[in-house]
This record gives structure tokens, C-alpha cells and sequence, in this order.
């Protein structure tokens, strides 16, 4: 049992001295981090209020510590939501000192929520109001200037096509000059969206990267989608539907990663009864006897 309140702490069985001045405190916190834990607070508060409305309060903190560990470059969310996971996952870019992260939308969802955002404005703090007033564009750059952002993070405004080979509009596809390290998709989670993800994201993802899929562990058949997928690309076999990518230079690259990866596959699953409780994790890595990120070994 850990004692909080006094200069020591027990663990299994032996008694460690703690100086009291290292027991931080939100007195401490402020005084240490100033404008930086007031941004903080600001996106606790929008993961409080706004993070439920999509079920990504849980999950926008899951991914803040991953980049914080991995320290991503190129960070791509498809589908913007409420802003809540890209406002965090760029509050992480601002920490580690590098990155940034691009979130696409069309709006739509966010103009379906604005009765929502009504009533719970007035839970935020008053430089984040009024939510209603604007678009999605207007939302969150009020957020991420707000947080302290903007310069991390960047909206722009795309549909998303029905196939693997025209899924994003070319203009939409710019990412800086690299590989995206991060995929964060939350659009949509049937079996074919989830196949024209792949068939189009995976040329486009660094050698160790990480795709996220929200909502598609929990739906049935997208699981059973995923588990046979990643079993296929494990023993370097070309799904059929990769094969049907128009483009010859995208099918090459597809076979090359193929051919030269290792997917693992977790499905991250709340224990809570709501439509939106979970996310697959596809991890790729290069086939390799090393850890990758590449690091320290010991």
C-alpha cells in the first residue's frame, strides 16, 4: 500500500523514504509548466465534455502517450469528429518537439451535433464558445488556438471515395515530404472501407507505423475481416482485392510491403455497452530480428 500523505511508501513489505517536495502537486505543476498545464487543462475539459459525444475520450489519451513514446513525424486522422483526439495527439507533436498531425472531414458529423454542442457549451471554458457559430473549420482552429496548437496541427476539409484507389482526392494526400508514421481512421469500419484503407494507406506508411481503425473490433464481421487479413499479409500473401488496385505502381508497392513487413493485430475493446467501445491496432514493422522503433538496446 502506497501512503501518500506522509514522507514514505511501503512496498512489499520494506518502508522507501520520499522526500515531500518531489510529491508534485497542482501548485507545483502550474509553477513548473506555466501556459503548458493551462493547455492541458483546457483539453481535459474538451475531453471531458466533447470526448463521450464519439466515444474518444479514452482513446485520445491512449494515443497522446503512444506518440510520446514513439515520437511520430506524420500524423493522418480521417474523420475530424469534434476535434478531441487530433487536439491531443497534436498536444503531444507540441511536447516531443517534432511532428504534426493532419485531420481530414467533410463536416458532416459535426453539423449533425450541433444541437449536442449546444448544450453543453457552457461546460467549457469561455475563450472555447461558442461551439455552434461556424463550421468544423471554425471549431477547431478556436480549439487549437485556445490550446496553443495551431501550429501543429492541420484541418483540411476532404471526402472520402468508396475505393482503394481514388479513397482521397490527390490534393488531400499531401503529408510534408515523409511516410506517415500515424493513421488514425474513424470514418468508417465495414469490411470494404476497412480493405480500401489498407489497399491505399499501406504504400503511404512508414517502414514502423501504426493504423488505427475505430469502432471496427466490435463489429462482427469486421473482425473476422482483420484476423483474416493480417494472418494473410503475415504469410506474404496479396489479398485479392489488393490485386484490384488500378495503379501498377501502387500494386508493386503493395506486393514490396507485403513481402518485407510484420503486421501484428490488437483489438483494443472497452468493457462498456455504447456503439463506439473499440479499435483495431494494426502495427507494422519490418521483418526484422531488432525492436523496432529503432533504439537503445541493453
Amino acid at each position: 500500500m502506497h501512503a501518500v500523505g506522509n514522507s514514505s511508501v511501503r512496498v512489499a513489505g520494506d518502508s522507501i523514504s520520499l522526500r515531500e517536495d518531489i510529491v508534485w502537486n497542482e501548485l507545483a505543476l502550474q509553477t513548473t509548466h506555466g501556459d503548458s498545464y493551462t493547455d492541458l487543462i483546457r483539453l481535459f475539459k474538451i475531453r471531458e465534455v466533447l470526448g463521450p459525444v464519439f466515444g474518444s475520450e479514452d482513446l485520445c489519451i491512449l494515443l497522446y502517450s503512444l506518440i510520446r513514446r514513439e515520437v511520430p513525424r506524420t500524423l493522418v486522422e480521417l474523420g475530424t469528429g469534434l476535434g478531441v483526439s487530433a487536439l491531443w495527439m497534436a498536444q503531444a507533436v507540441k511536447e516531443n518537439g517534432v511532428g504534426h498531425v493532419y485531420t481530414l472531414d467533410d463536416g458532416r458529423d459535426f453539423d449533425q451535433s450541433l444541437d449536442c454542442l449546444a448544450k453543453v457549451d457552457e461546460l467549457l471554458t469561455p475563450e472555447l464558445h461558442p461551439m455552434t457559430k461556424g463550421g468544423i473549420e471554425e471549431h477547431l482552429a478556436r480549439f487549437s488556438t485556445a490550446c496553443g496548437l495551431t501550429e501543429h496541427l492541420t484541418f483540411r476539409r476532404a471526402t472520402f471515395g468508396d475505393d482503394g484507389d481514388d479513397l482521397l482526392a490527390p490534393e488531400s494526400c499531401y503529408f510534408g515530404d515523409g511516410t506517415i508514421d500515424l493513421l488514425l481512421a474513424d470514418f468508417a469500419h465495414d469490411p470494404e472501407s476497412i480493405m480500401n484503407i489498407l489497399a491505399f494507406f499501406l504504400p503511404r506508411m512508414s517502414d514502423c507505423s501504426s493504423i488505427f481503425i475505430d469502432g471496427a473490433s466490435t463489429h462482427l464481421s469486421s473482425y473476422l475481416v482483420l484476423e483474416r487479413i493480417v494472418e494473410q499479409l503475415n504469410r506474404s500473401k496479396m489479398p485479392a482485392r489488393f490485386l484490384e488496385v488500378k495503379s501498377k505502381d501502387q500494386r508493386w508497392e503493395l506486393f514490396q510491403i507485403v513481402s518485407q513487413r510484420t503486421f501484428r493485430l490488437i483489438h483494443l475493446v472497452e468493457r462498456r455497452e455504447r456503439a463506439q467501445n473499440s479499435t483495431a491496432w494494426i502495427r507494422i514493422e519490418p521483418t526484422d530480428w531488432k525492436p523496432h522503433p529503432p533504439s537503445k538496446l541493453h
